[in-house]
Protein backbone atom coordinates (compact mmCIF):
# COMPACT_ATOMS: atom_id res chain seq x y z
CA UNK A 1 0.00 0.00 0.00
CA UNK A 2 1.61 3.10 -1.19
CA UNK A 3 0.67 6.74 0.14
CA UNK A 4 1.61 10.11 -0.57
CA UNK A 5 2.04 12.91 2.22
CA UNK A 6 4.00 15.61 0.55
CA UNK A 7 4.03 17.11 4.05
CA UNK A 8 7.61 17.76 3.92
CA UNK A 9 8.77 16.95 7.68
CA UNK A 10 9.82 13.78 9.10
CA UNK A 11 10.15 12.31 12.34
CA UNK A 12 13.61 12.95 13.92
CA UNK A 13 13.16 9.08 14.91
CA UNK A 14 12.15 6.72 11.88
CA UNK A 15 12.51 9.49 9.22
CA UNK A 16 9.07 8.94 8.14
CA UNK A 17 6.92 11.62 6.41
CA UNK A 18 4.73 13.96 9.34
CA UNK A 19 2.36 14.27 10.63
CA UNK A 20 1.45 10.47 9.31
CA UNK A 21 -1.84 7.96 10.63
CA UNK A 22 -0.85 4.51 11.97
CA UNK A 23 -3.23 2.98 14.59
CA UNK A 24 -3.34 1.82 18.61
CA UNK A 25 -1.89 -1.87 18.70
CA UNK A 26 -3.59 -2.47 21.99
CA UNK A 27 -6.57 -2.39 24.40
CA UNK A 28 -5.17 0.16 26.99
CA UNK A 29 -2.52 2.46 25.89
CA UNK A 30 -1.24 5.44 28.23
CA UNK A 31 -1.82 8.76 26.76
CA UNK A 32 0.86 11.18 28.34
CA UNK A 33 1.52 14.42 28.95
CA UNK A 34 5.32 14.47 27.35
CA UNK A 35 7.75 12.06 26.14
CA UNK A 36 8.64 10.02 28.92
CA UNK A 37 7.08 7.13 31.62
CA UNK A 38 7.80 10.07 34.22
CA UNK A 39 4.54 11.67 32.91
CA UNK A 40 1.46 12.49 33.61
CA UNK A 41 -0.96 10.09 32.12
CA UNK A 42 -4.27 11.91 30.58
CA UNK A 43 -5.97 8.98 29.62
CA UNK A 44 -6.27 5.18 28.84
CA UNK A 45 -7.43 4.88 25.90
CA UNK A 46 -8.87 1.50 25.54
CA UNK A 47 -9.58 1.19 22.19
CA UNK A 48 -7.76 -0.85 20.07
CA UNK A 49 -7.12 -0.04 16.00
CA UNK A 50 -8.31 3.79 17.00
CA UNK A 51 -6.60 5.72 14.30
CA UNK A 52 -4.01 8.38 15.61
CA UNK A 53 -1.80 11.23 14.01
CA UNK A 54 1.44 11.24 14.63
CA UNK A 55 2.66 14.86 14.99
CA UNK A 56 6.04 14.67 16.48
CA UNK A 57 8.88 12.17 17.42
CA UNK A 58 10.92 11.96 20.15
CA UNK A 59 13.26 8.93 20.47
CA UNK A 60 10.93 6.54 21.13
CA UNK A 61 7.75 8.30 21.85
CA UNK A 62 5.35 10.04 19.34
CA UNK A 63 3.16 13.04 19.73
CA UNK A 64 -0.41 11.96 18.94
CA UNK A 65 -3.57 13.87 18.10
CA UNK A 66 -6.80 11.93 18.29
CA UNK A 67 -10.01 12.29 16.69
CA UNK A 68 -11.28 15.04 18.79
CA UNK A 69 -8.33 17.04 19.03
CA UNK A 70 -6.71 16.29 22.44
CA UNK A 71 -4.03 14.62 22.17
CA UNK A 72 -0.49 13.54 23.92
CA UNK A 73 2.40 10.98 23.53
CA UNK A 74 2.03 7.37 23.68
CA UNK A 75 4.92 4.68 23.48
CA UNK A 76 6.10 3.64 19.62
CA UNK A 77 4.90 -0.14 21.03
CA UNK A 78 1.47 0.94 21.32
CA UNK A 79 1.85 2.05 17.92
CA UNK A 80 1.05 -0.23 14.50
CA UNK A 81 1.32 0.98 11.03
CA UNK A 82 -1.87 -0.70 9.69
CA UNK A 83 -4.29 2.07 8.81
CA UNK A 84 -7.95 2.51 10.36
CA UNK A 85 -10.36 5.42 9.55
CA UNK A 86 -12.99 5.99 12.36
CA UNK A 87 -16.51 6.98 11.41
CA UNK A 88 -17.65 10.54 12.22
CA UNK A 89 -20.20 12.67 12.35
CA UNK A 90 -23.59 10.34 10.70
CA UNK A 91 -24.04 6.86 9.83
CA UNK A 92 -21.56 5.85 6.57
CA UNK A 93 -23.62 3.85 3.58
CA UNK A 94 -20.73 0.97 2.66
CA UNK A 95 -21.03 1.05 -1.40
CA UNK A 96 -20.07 -1.81 -3.74
CA UNK A 97 -18.56 0.71 -5.49
CA UNK A 98 -17.26 4.80 -5.27
CA UNK A 99 -19.84 6.38 -6.11
CA UNK A 100 -23.31 7.46 -4.20
CA UNK A 101 -25.19 5.69 -6.44
CA UNK A 102 -23.91 2.01 -5.42
CA UNK A 103 -25.63 -0.57 -4.13
CA UNK A 104 -25.92 -0.13 -0.34
CA UNK A 105 -23.92 -3.03 1.24
CA UNK A 106 -24.27 -2.04 5.39
CA UNK A 107 -24.39 0.94 7.25
CA UNK A 108 -21.62 2.04 10.24
CA UNK A 109 -22.61 4.00 12.61
CA UNK A 110 -20.26 7.04 14.48
CA UNK A 111 -17.55 5.20 16.35
CA UNK A 112 -16.96 1.91 14.25
CA UNK A 113 -13.62 1.29 13.20
CA UNK A 114 -13.06 0.02 9.66
CA UNK A 115 -9.52 -0.95 8.01
CA UNK A 116 -8.85 1.28 4.92
CA UNK A 117 -7.59 -0.42 1.94
CA UNK A 118 -7.26 2.13 -0.68
CA UNK A 119 -8.25 5.84 -0.73
CA UNK A 120 -7.19 7.26 -4.11
CA UNK A 121 -9.70 10.38 -3.94
CA UNK A 122 -13.34 11.37 -2.82
CA UNK A 123 -14.39 7.75 -1.91
CA UNK A 124 -12.29 5.24 0.76
CA UNK A 125 -12.57 1.07 0.14
CA UNK A 126 -12.62 -0.21 3.63
CA UNK A 127 -13.00 -3.74 5.16
CA UNK A 128 -15.30 -4.74 8.18
CA UNK A 129 -15.55 -8.34 8.58
CA UNK A 130 -16.79 -9.71 6.21
CA UNK A 131 -17.88 -6.33 4.45
CA UNK A 132 -15.55 -4.36 2.25
CA UNK A 133 -16.74 -1.59 -0.06
CA UNK A 134 -16.62 1.97 -0.57
CA UNK A 135 -17.34 5.05 1.87
CA UNK A 136 -17.38 8.51 1.34
CA UNK A 137 -14.17 10.27 2.04
CA UNK A 138 -15.31 12.85 4.74
CA UNK A 139 -17.45 9.86 6.57
CA UNK A 140 -14.21 9.87 9.05
CA UNK A 141 -10.82 10.15 10.66
CA UNK A 142 -7.89 8.91 9.52
CA UNK A 143 -6.80 10.52 6.31
CA UNK A 144 -4.92 13.59 5.88
CA UNK A 145 -5.88 16.34 3.64
CA UNK A 146 -5.12 15.66 0.20
CA UNK A 147 -3.19 12.06 1.32
CA UNK A 148 -3.62 9.37 -1.09
CA UNK A 149 -3.38 5.61 -0.01
CA UNK A 150 -3.46 2.87 -3.36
Amino acid sequence: MASAWGQGRVGSDTGWPLPRFVSIDRNEANLRAGPGRHYPILAVLQWRDMPVKIVDEYDIWRKVELHDGSGGWLHKVLLDGTRTFLITGKPAVLRDEPAADGAALATFQPGVIVRLEQCPGAWCEVRYGRYRGWVPRDSGWGMLAGEMLD
